[in-house]
């Protein structure tokens, strides 16, 4: 039997919207910044994530907010 939990992590970000092309620009995406995690109320540096774990934070804004 195997027994798996997910532990949500409460987080800030920054976001900053994409820019349309224009003759002289070639526009972008959208560009999400996490500036604070926080699990169970306490304060995480941001380092201590993994890769995989920022990229599902972004996402999740991505895909939910925005």
């Amino acid at each position: 039997m195997t027994y798996a939990t997910e532990t949500a992590f409460d987080f800030d970000f920054k976001y900053t919207p994409s820019e349309a092309p224009t003759r002289d620009y070639p526009g972008d995406g959208p560009e999400v910044e996490i500036t604070a995690v926080r699990l169970n109320g306490v304060k995480i540096p941001v380092e201590a994530l993994t890769a995989e774990q920022y990229e599902e934070m972004v996402q999740h804004v991505l895909e939910n907010y925005y």
